[in-house]
């Protein structure tokens, strides 16, 4: 919900801009608002894939994972 001061104060800058200046706040405020909520689907969606990994292959994974975690090579960079 736009608290009603802002909202005033927004319509009077906005009024003082060119229409192509409006767009970019407009861009800007679209992206703000994409980056609190990101597009992407509900957990709800990936629920058919559970338990479609082999149990071996997840025991392979863990300790890959756990081997390579917290690992430094110095010679990386």
């Amino acid at each position: 919900m736009l608290h009603p001061s802002i909202e005033n104060d927004l319509r009077v800058q906005l009024s003082q801009l060119a229409f192509e200046q409006q767009q970019q706040v407009l861009a800007f405020a679209q992206a703000l608002v994409e980056q609190h909520h990101p597009a992407g689907l509900p957990g709800e969606t990936y629920r058919s894939f559970a338990g479609s990994i082999d149990p071996e292959a997840l025991r392979q994974m863990a300790a890959a994972i756990q081997e390579g975690c917290e690992r430094v090579d110095v010679n990386e960079w």
